[in-house]
């Protein structure tokens, strides 16, 4: 089956081929991802480069591209494909398995991971939890890897599965992250998973849903349990991070018996809570911790309802003691001050001073206004607390942007929330339990926020923009001028409903791409239209081909033929020189343009891993595809964040280091070296005609041909 040709995308790959990565040199497998992709994407998978020099078996980027219509011989090439990359290439270090192959590759892929020598990580996710597969066939491949760093379940997971995993849970010595609270599970054996937690010395990060913990594991000798988690968490001297998460159909997070347990914790330093419900009783044991612990220095605090109890409208039974002038609150219908007896034990318990505490997150969405007003005023007032994170503030988001900017705290605080604002204003509309945001509101932020650092994502739900406001200059309708001067949108959606006309689109197309290509905030864009026949797509297009401040784009096309004539127009020459788009995803059902569609991400692959390459260039590893990354990008913005990221640093800091870098690779016995043409330094036999050799040329002269080479001109050899 060797050199078999994928139908869709007239791609072949060569699975006979062995690995050869080693030191410094990458496998090439690397310079094929994209004939690799047009197999995989088949089963709903695709290899990525996550990290420098290592690939991941992960979710396909490209929406719901996979078929499940391959032929009895394409899954048998498939089953060949999946084995001889996870069994034996040494570059792949993660991998994704998925219900579509263990569908009709189960006793390939654990073969596979079985003679793996080089998993790292694998993830376990699952649409349905079947009884049809042999979980312990699949756990006894996994608990066999002797590297496993990080095992994450996602989906819907059979209890016979986490049953199973127990034994690596408690035998595992290179286990330190384990994910399980993106998950459903039914009738978990609660006491079986405990008990090899129980056992571990290796996790450093523990994600859990409460679907997993039961209602009665919290406490050691609860529910004639011996062990609970109360115990486990006290006793723990290796966990640094730890997250809990209450789904809405429950149970509940035992907080209080959580924060005892953890007070007397020596090492954690990162906790992070969702809640089922916030309620006021959980502020005290929360302080109680917060102000006990030495470590902790991280903490975040999200829920999915809020115990009304203390509001402005119940103020007859539960006094304001008023601490600021009263008003009137739109949003809670009464007049009340901004310290309310629902926000007050949240103030106290969260931004009181002198803790450990560094970092705080707090979603924000079950309070009005003024509660979040005060709780602002409060973070001014607190001298230890370096950020405050505040979530899910939705129709509250800009109201705050512009309150930040007169706060002493600006600098210490981040407003990262979502609102959905319906233009026309006049268009009646709901969206779930909250009101959207008016336009009015948006345009009166965007002209009072002249700069902010704040991530604030704004849902445009466009109804019309010419037949409705009877404008007819596309470039001065309401919704292209704050496109072009809000600089508190980082990422912008926009939704054109079934009622906004093709004529509305067409015509207003140019005037609103060139709008978001001349906002430099916006970073991340999506467009969604309605099903409806063929629109414009080229000026979608070409806003991709002459954005340089754009770094994520998705698209839900209309039909078939627009989405046809926008992946063409969009795969012109001039994509090619776009360096700063870092992801793609398609909203599309099909393997229409199957070829051009793993062209694009082929480009999009390039772009976010170059950075990556170019900063391990940077911070150590010295390797000519490294090397040439760091070329291709060290004048990138991309490439300082990404600096920032991997090594936690200043972005003066990162700036300097890259100059450093440029400066070290302008040597051309640096050069020489990385492009593997000499091994230390350039030496030259001895001269038989008297003339001048390369090595007794000066530093100058050398430094003057360095100027016109580049790594990526100096071919590999053979493998």
């Amino acid at each position: 089956m060797s050199g078999a040709v994928n139908r869709y995308a007239g791609l072949s790959v060569d699975h006979r081929r062995p690995c050869t990565s080693q030191e410094g040199r990458l496998c090439h497998i690397f310079g094929s991802l994209k004939a690799w992709n047009s197999f995989l994407w088949m089963i709903g998978v695709e290899l990525q480069e996550k990290s420098a020099s290592e690939l991941s078996l992960v979710k396909a980027s490209d929406g719901t591209l996979h078929t499940g219509s391959a032929t009895v011989n394409e899954k048998l090439l498939l089953g060949m494909h999946l084995y001889h990359l996870v069994a034996e290439h040494h570059c792949v270090v993660e991998a994704t398995i998925s219900d579509e192959i263990l569908a009709d590759h189960q006793d390939t892929i654990c073969h596979a991971i079985r003679h793996s020598r080089a998993l790292k990580r694998i993830t376990l996710a699952f649409t349905f939890a079947r009884l049809l597969f042999s979980w312990a066939h699949l756990t006894e491949a996994i608990g066999s890897l002797t590297r496993l760093e990080c095992l994450s379940l996602h989906g819907n997971i059979h209890g016979d599965l986490l049953a199973s995993l127990a034994p690596i849970l408690a035998g595992s010595a290179s286990l330190t992250v384990f994910h399980a609270s993106d998950m459903h599970v039914r009738d978990p054996p609660v006491n079986v998973f405990m008990e090899g937690l129980s056992k571990n010395r290796s996790i450093t990060e523990l994600t859990l849903t409460t679907k997993v913990l039961g209602r009665g594991i919290w406490r050691s000798g609860s529910g004639n349990r011996s062990l609970g988690l109360d115990t486990y968490l006290r006793a723990n001297t290796h966990l640094t991070s730890l997250k809990i998460t209450a789904p809405l159909a429950g149970p509940e997070i035992d907080v209080r018996t959580v924060c005892m347990a953890l007070s007397e914790n020596k090492v954690l330093t990162r906790l992070e809570l969702e809640l089922h419900r916030l309620k006021s009783e959980y502020a005290t044991p929360i302080k109680c911790l917060l102000s006990s612990s030495k470590t902790l220095k991280y903490f975040s605090l999200a829920y999915r309802r809020i115990d009304r109890s203390g509001t402005a409208s119940n103020e007859r039974q539960y006094p304001v003691h008023v601490v600021s002038h009263r008003q009137y609150c739109p949003q809670c219908r009464a007049d009340h001050s901004e310290v309310t007896d629902r926000v007050r034990p949240w103030i106290m318990a969260l931004l009181t001073d002198g803790t450990a505490l560094q970092q705080l997150a707090v979603s924000m969405w079950g309070f009005c206004f003024l509660e979040c007003q005060s709780f602002l005023q409060a973070m001014a007032r607190n001298k230890t607390l370096q950020q405050l994170t505040m979530k899910g503030l939705h129709r509250n988001t800009l109201r705050m942007c512009s309150a930040l900017g007169e706060s002493d705290a600006q600098k210490r605080v981040l407003v990262n929330g979502e609102s959905t604002v319906i233009y026309p204003e006049d268009t009646p509309s709901r969206i779930g339990h909250f009101q959207p945001v008016p336009f009015s509101l948006l345009q009166a932020v965007a002209n009072e926020v002249t700069t902010t650092s704040n991530l604030t994502k704004i849902k445009l739900q466009v109804f019309s923009i010419l037949c409705v406001t009877g404008e007819t200059d596309p470039a001065s309708t309401d919704i292209v001028q704050l496109i072009v001067r809000a600089p508190c949108i980082k990422v912008l959606a926009l939704s054109f409903q079934r009622e906004c006309c093709n004529k509305c689109w067409n015509q207003c197309a140019p005037a609103i791409c060139e709008a978001v290509c001349s906002n430099p905030a916006i970073r991340d864009l999506s467009v969604r239209f309605a099903r409806r026949c063929r629109l414009d797509m080229a000026p979608l297009a070409s806003l991709l081909h002459r954005s340089r401040t754009l770094r994520g784009f998705s698209l839900e096309p209309p039909c078939p033929y627009s989405f046809t004539e926008f992946v063409t127009e969009l795969l012109k020459p001039e994509f090619e020189d776009n360096h700063t788009l870092h992801s793609l995803y398609f909203v599309y059902e099909g393997s229409e343009m199957m070829n051009e569609r793993l062209a694009i991400q082929d480009i999009v692959h390039r772009n976010w891993v170059l950075p990556k390459r170019a900063a391990a260039y940077v911070t150590g590893t010295s390797a000519k595809y490294t090397a040439d990354a760091f070329q291709k990008v060290s004048e990138s913005s991309a490439l300082i964040e990404e600096l920032r990221r991997v090594a936690s640093i200043e972005e003066a800091r990162a700036k300097q280091l890259v100059a450093e870098s440029a400066l070290r690779l302008a040597n051309f016995t640096e050069f020489m070296r990385l492009a593997g043409v000499v091994f230390d330094s350039v030496e030259c036999n001895p001269s038989e005609d008297g003339k001048v050799q390369l090595d007794d040329l000066p530093e100058l002269c050398l430094r003057r041909i360095r100027k016109f080479l580049r790594l990526s001109d100096v071919l590999d050899g053979q493998h």
